[in-house]
C-alpha cells in the first residue's frame, strides 16, 4: 500500500521524530489532498500532530475561492486544524516585475514558514513532479547537482510522497474515495512544466514504460556523485584554497565549489549558467561575474570573494595627518616612530620586513599624511628600479581589489613616499648616509 511506501519513505530518509508538529501544505489538488490523508493515517504511528495550510493565491478568481473552501471542508472533516491565507499575486507581481510562478512560490514559502515556526512543512511533490523538474533543468542547461532533482528534504521541509507517482496518487484517491479540485491552468501548456508533462513524458513512457522508475535510480546516482564533489569542495572551501589550487581541480568540483560557497555565503542557489561563468573566472585567475540577486562572484590576487553588491571604488576614502604616535584611519591604526639609524638596525634584525616600512627622515618634509590611493597613483618602489601604477603594483603582488582601496599610502602632497604592503619609495629610502628612520607599522 502507499501509505506503507511513504511511512517506508519517512523512516528510511528521517522525515520525522516523535512528537513533530507538521503543517500540510494542501492546494486541493490531488497530490496534497493524497498527503493530507496519508499522514493523517498515520500521526498516531508517527506521534506527530499534524494541521494544515491553504494558500489563497488570487490568480483564478472564483475557481480560488472553491479551492479555499473545499481544502477547509475536507480539514474540518479530518478533524485537522487548517489556516487559509490570502495573498495578491498579481499586485506582488506588478510590484517587484516577478514571474507569476515565481512570486506565488516565494509567498507560499514564506507564509509556511510563519506559519510553522520552526516545525516541519510537507509538501506533496511527486516523483512525477521530479521527472518534469529534472527534464526543465536539462532543457535550461543543468550541472549535476540539478540531476538530483527535488530534494525530499531541505532544512524544515519534508516531502514524504517524494517515491510515488502521480497515477499510484490517483489510485490511491480512488480507492479511499477521496475528491480533490482541479487547477484549470494545468490543463495549459502555457507553462513549461506543462508541456514536459502533456507532451514530453507521455512519449518517454512510450519508449519506456518505466521511465519513472528510470528517473529515479538516475537521481539517486546523481545525488550519491553530487555529494561527493561537494564534500571535496567543502574540503577546498574549509582549508580556503587560493586560485592556485583550485585551477588544479576539475571543472566538476569548482562548480560544487562555486555552488557551495554561493549557499554558505550569500544563501543563493545559481543556475548553471552562473556557475560556469564563475568557473571561468576561476581559470583565468583574476575578474568578476554577475550572480542572481545582484551579487558578485571576484576573483584577484588568487583569492576569492564573494560579495552582496558591486564593489565600490575608493571607500572608504581617508586622509590622515602623520605624527608619531598612533595614527587611526577607518581601516587600521599606524604606529609611527622616530628612531636613529643604531636603534633601527637592532629591531631590523629582529623583524626583517621592517625595511620596507623605514624612511630616511632627512629626506622626507614635516608635511605627511596617510590617505587612501587615488587614480592615478605612481610610485617608483626602492630596488624596483622603475615607475609604475599602484594598480601595477598591486596585480604583481596579488593583492585583491576588494583590499586596495583599505590600504594607505604616505604622501607629501605631492609625491608618494610609501605604500602599505609594497614598501617605500626609492628616494626616501634608508641608506648608508641616513642618521634618523621614519617608521610605519600598520597594526593588524
Amino acid at each position: 500500500m502507499i501509505e506503507r511506501r511513504v511511512l517506508e519513505t519517512i523512516q528510511k530518509h528521517h522525515l520525522l521524530c516523535a512528537g513533530d508538529r507538521v503543517t500540510a501544505a494542501v492546494s486541493g489538488g490531488a497530490d496534497s489532498v493524497a498527503m493530507l490523508h496519508i499522514l493523517y493515517r498515520l500521526q498516531q504511528e508517527l506521534d506527530i500532530s499534524l494541521d494544515a495550510v491553504h494558500v489563497n493565491h488570487h490568480l483564478r478568481g472564483a475557481e480560488s475561492q472553491r479551492d479555499a473552501a473545499f481544502v477547509r471542508g475536507l480539514c474540518e472533516r479530518l478533524q485537522i486544524p487548517v489556516q487559509i491565507y490570502d495573498v495578491d499575486i498579481p499586485a506582488v507581481c506588478a510590484d517587484t516585475k516577478e514571474g507569476v510562478e515565481a512570486a506565488a512560490r516565494r509567498a507560499r514559502y514564506r507564509i509556511l514558514q510563519q506559519h510553522a515556526a520552526g516545525g516541519k512543512i510537507a509538501t506533496a511533490h511527486t516523483l512525477s513532479d521530479t521527472a518534469e523538474t529534472i527534464l526543465l533543468h536539462i532543457a535550461r542547461g543543468t550541472g549535476l547537482h540539478g540531476l538530483r532533482g527535488i530534494p525530499i528534504i531541505r532544512q524544515n521541509i519534508i516531502r514524504p510522497m517524494l517515491e510515488i507517482t502521480r497515477p499510484e496518487v490517483e489510485q490511491y484517491l480512488q480507492c479511499n474515495g477521496l475528491d480533490y479540485v482541479e487547477d484549470s491552468s494545468n490543463a495549459s501548456d502555457r507553462y513549461n512544466r506543462n508541456k514536459i508533462r502533456h507532451q514530453v513524458i507521455p512519449v518517454l513512457q512510450q519508449i519506456n514504460p518505466n521511465f519513472l522508475s528510470a528517473v529515479k535510480r538516475l537521481t539517486e546516482h546523481a545525488a550519491q556523485a553530487d555529494d561527493d564533489l561537494r564534500q571535496t569542495a567543502g574540503k577546498l572551501l574549509d582549508a580556503g584554497a587560493d586560485v592556485q589550487q583550485l585551477c588544479a581541480c576539475s571543472d566538476a568540483v569548482l562548480c560544487s565549489y562555486v555552488q557551495l560557497r554561493c549557499e554558505r555565503e550569500l544563501g543563493i542557489y545559481p543556475e548553471q549558467v552562473h556557475i560556469r561563468q564563475a568557473v571561468q573566472v576561476i581559470r583565468r585567475k583574476n575578474g568578476r561575474c554577475q550572480l542572481p540577486g545582484g551579487c558578485f562572484f571576484w576573483v584577484s590576487g588568487r583569492q576569492v570573494r564573494l560579495t552582496g553588491e558591486k564593489l565600490r571604488r575608493h571607500q572608504p576614502v581617508f586622509c590622515e595627518a602623520v605624527h608619531p604616535g598612533t595614527v587611526a584611519t577607518p581601516c587600521r591604526l599606524y604606529h609611527i616612530s622616530m628612531l636613529t639609524k643604531k636603534d633601527f638596525l637592532i629591531q631590523k634584525k629582529i623583524h626583517n620586513l621592517l625595511f620596507k616600512n623605514a624612511l630616511d627622515y632627512a629626506k622626507i618634509s614635516e608635511n605627511l599624511w596617510l590617505r587612501s590611493r587615488e587614480d592615478g597613483d605612481r610610485i617608483n618602489i626602492a630596488g624596483r628600479g622603475c615607475t609604475k601604477t599602484l594598480k601595477k603594483l598591486y596585480n604583481e603582488q596579488h593583492i585583491p581589489v576588494w583590499e586596495r582601496d583599505g590600504l594607505a599610502v604616505l604622501t607629501d602632497g605631492k609625491r608618494l613616499l610609501w605604500v602599505e604592503r609594497l614598501g617605500v619609495a626609492q628616494m626616501a629610502a634608508v641608506d648608508a648616509d641616513t642618521e634618523y628612520v621614519l617608521l610605519i607599522e600598520p597594526q593588524l
